[in-house]
């Protein structure tokens, strides 16, 4: 995966000076919206916190498919919301 800002090879490189490197606002929003996840309207909630608004993801089930003794198996998890 290729994230738009490394800062890791930012503040390895240093800034020249002596200082530390600085991180703007701009360059964490960016990977924060690389980061983001894309689902479908139904998925999302909208939720706040105190004054702010925000999403949450949720999922009432999840299949997952194993294979148990060379023969395929589904398994059914369900949410719990607490």
């Amino acid at each position: 995966m290729s994230i738009p800002v490394k800062f890791a090879e930012r503040l390895t490189a240093g800034s020249g000076n002596g200082y530390p490197t600085k991180i703007s606002a701009s360059d964490l929003d960016r990977n924060f919206a690389y980061a983001a996840l894309e689902v479908s309207e139904g998925l999302v909630e909208k939720i706040s916190v105190g004054e702010h608004q925000g999403r949450r993801l949720n999922i009432k089930e999840v299949e997952v498919l194993v294979c148990e003794n060379n023969s395929p198996k589904s398994y059914k998890f369900l949410a719990k919301k607490e």
